[in-house]
C-alpha cells in the first residue's frame, strides 16, 4: 500500500520525471501470488527471511491501495473540495487510460484519458433532473486561477492534463521516460524503467553482480548531439 500512495503523491506534486508509473508496478507486482493475481504482505514470502513471520494473505489494503492509484492519481479526484475538482495527468508509458466511473453529488461520472487531454461526462444526474448542473474544478499546480467549468447531462467535457513529466531532470535528458529494457532478472520491484524515470528514489537493480545490458529506446528521439553522460 506504501507504493501505491506514492504513486498518488508522485502524480500530484512532482515537477519531472514519471516513477509514478514505477511505483505503481511496485503496489502490485512483486505482491501477486498465484492462482488469482491476489496480494501478499511481503514481497518474500520466505518465513525464515522474515523473521519466522507469516505474510498476511491476501493482503487486502495492498488491493485497496492500488485500486486508488487511477481515479486519485491519474485522474487526480479530490473529494475533499466544494466542487467536483480534478486533476489529471497521464505520464508515459500510457497512452490511454479508461477509469472507472464514479460518483460525485448523486451523479455519475466517467472520464477517458490520453496522454495530453481528459474527457469528463456527466452520464446521470441526481434524482434524474435533467437541467442539474455540476461546477468543476480543473486543479493544475503550475496555473492559477484553477479553471472552472460547468457540467450538464450528457454533456462532455475535454481539459488539458498536466504535463509535468515532460519536464527534464537535468537540462537536455534525452534518456528521461522513454521505454527501457533488459534481460538481467533484477530485484522485486527494481525493474529497468526506474533508471530512467527521473526519480533517484527508485532504481533498477539486477539480481546478480554480473555484467548487465539496459536498453533505452530511442527511436522518437529527433537526431541531438550528446553533450555528457550522467550517471547517479
Amino acid at each position: 500500500m506504501t507504493f501505491a500512495i506514492a504513486a498518488i503523491a508522485e502524480n500530484l506534486v512532482a515537477a519531472s520525471g514519471c516513477s509514478a508509473f514505477t511505483y505503481e508496478l511496485q503496489s502490485r507486482f512483486p505482491n501477486y501470488r498465484a492462482l488469482f493475481f491476489q496480494m501478499s504482505k511481503q514481497a518474500n514470502n520466505d518465513i525464515n527471511a522474515n523473521g519466522g513471520v507469516n505474510p498476511a494473505f491476501p493482503f487486502l489494503k495492498g488491493h485497496g491501495g492500488f485500486l486508488q492509484i487511477v481515479p486519485f492519481g491519474y485522474l487526480g479526484l479530490d473529494y475533499h473540495q466544494e466542487n467536483l475538482t480534478i486533476q489529471p495527468s497521464l505520464p508515459l508509458p500510457f497512452k490511454h487510460l479508461q477509469p472507472p466511473e464514479f460518483q460525485y453529488k448523486g451523479a455519475s461520472i466517467k472520464a477517458q484519458m490520453n496522454s495530453t487531454h481528459t474527457k469528463i461526462t456527466m452520464i446521470s444526474s441526481p434524482l434524474g433532473m435533467s437541467n442539474w448542473t455540476l461546477p468543476m474544478t480543473l486543479n493544475h499546480p503550475n496555473s492559477q486561477p484553477h479553471s472552472q467549468y460547468w457540467l450538464r447531462l450528457n454533456q462532455t467535457i475535454t481539459v488539458p492534463n498536466d504535463m509535468y513529466w515532460k519536464n527534464p531532470i537535468t537540462h537536455k535528458n534525452l534518456l528521461q521516460c522513454r521505454p527501457v529494457s533488459s534481460k538481467a532478472t533484477t530485484l522485486p520491484g527494481h525493474w529497468a524503467g526506474a533508471a530512467t524515470d527521473g526519480n533517484v528514489g527508485t532504481r533498477w537493480e539486477p539480481i546478480s553482480r554480473n555484467t548487465s545490458q539496459l536498453i533505452v529506446d530511442m527511436t522518437d528521439v529527433t537526431s541531438q548531439p550528446i553533450e555528457r553522460i550522467h550517471i547517479d
